[in-house]
């Protein structure tokens, strides 16, 4: 696994924030990797995008993982100009999932958002949050060929299915706006703006967050975002 920080990053800072300052430009990456190494995310806002990677790389500052299956598949960069996004690329082979993580961990209570296009394949893919490892964390995922979403605790390797919807209907051809938001107990999932699944689980408290696809899709994802929530009210 790959566990260089990416000094691309793009991290939006409260405008109180301390880290918020008016360094130059080449001083950038140093903070960037001080953040997230040192202090997590934290409080802060992270946004990721990939227009400053290299095509036809892994962007750094991920570790890919894979869960039911040997490998995690291929993950690089695509695009040209100024709009580039991270794609998996499809493995006829493969079985399972391909999982994309971001390097430092993510706050408890989260947000996780991120475009995505399902493109070719199994056309399947999501998000994952509170991830140790490729057997256990939360995942979310829409599958265009079954029409449904699907909200999951993955645990020792065990699926347990939280929630689900059957009647799923999107553009087949668009990219679409897929969120999640686990505060304390409470997991809320958001397609398009459109609240589609809910649970209450009281599985894992802390981990990483990033993105996964199916083994044999190819699937493109973009403007990842990750913030901290805040604490429920007791």
């Amino acid at each position: 696994m790959n566990e260089e920080l990416n000094p691309n990053l793009r991290i939006e800072f409260p405008e109180e924030s301390p880290l918020r300052t008016r360094h130059t430009p080449q001083f950038f990456p140093t903070i960037v990797a001080l953040v997230l190494a040192g202090l997590g995310l934290a409080a802060q806002g992270l946004s990721i995008g990939f227009d400053d990677d290299v095509p036809g790389m892994a962007p750094r500052g991920f570790l890919f993982a894979a869960a039911r299956q040997t490998s995690p598949g291929t993950w690089e960069v695509q695009g040209a100009g100024g709009r580039r996004h991270l794609a998996h690329v499809a493995d006829a082979s493969a079985g399972g999932l391909s999982i994309a993580v971001l390097a430092a961990p993510a706050p408890a209570n989260v947000r996780v958002t991120s475009r995505i296009r399902l493109v070719d394949g199994g056309r399947a893919g999501g998000l994952v949050w509170r991830y140790r490892d490729g057997s256990n964390y939360y995942a979310v995922g829409i599958n265009l060929e079954r029409h449904e979403a699907a909200l999951h605790r993955i645990m020792g390797g065990n699926r347990i299915q939280l929630d689900h919807s059957s009647d799923l209907e999107v553009d087949p051809e668009a990219w679409h706006a897929l969120g999640v938001v686990h505060q304390g107990d409470q997991i809320r999932v958001h397609l398009d703006g459109i609240a589609i699944l809910h649970a209450t689980d009281r599985g894992f408290d802390s981990g990483r967050a990033g993105v996964w696809s199916g083994g044999a899709a190819s699937t493109w994802f973009d403007d990842l975002k990750i913030d901290e929530f805040p604490e429920p009210a007791r």
